[in-house]
């Protein structure tokens, strides 16, 4: 079978293993750029850990995200390493951190559109 669309990933994926369920996807996905384009939004891209330590999230083999800490991600390079921690709010100097304004933006991000 030759895969050149979504629709023939899932085709291949509902012969190939009859015990998953697959779902169509095309409504269900949110837009988190959101959360990092402009000055006035809550996080910001950064390519270090909390010791300043370059991190690639493309070299991640696990990502975690806990609830008691929002805004931050810990990542792994390797399965047996430690978590890094990337802090990912941003600092603004005369309001309060993400954990005062939290509710502001986490509930409201918009739906991409189906292409």
């Amino acid at each position: 079978m030759m895969i050149l669309t979504p629709w023939d990933w899932q085709q291949t994926v509902r012969q190939c293993f009859s015990n998953y369920n697959v779902l169509n996807m095309e409504q269900d996905f949110l837009q988190f750029n959101a959360l990092f384009k402009g000055k006035n939004a809550p996080f910001i891209h950064r390519k270090q850990n909390v010791e300043k330590e370059k991190v690639l999230l493309s070299s991640s083999v696990h990502i975690q995200v806990r609830q008691e800490n929002p805004g931050i991600i810990y990542l792994k390079s390797s399965f047996d390493s430690e978590f890094d921690a990337v802090d990912l709010n941003r600092i603004k100097r005369r309001s309060r951190r993400l954990e005062d304004s939290k509710d502001k933006f986490l509930t409201h991000l918009p739906m991409k559109s189906a292409v």
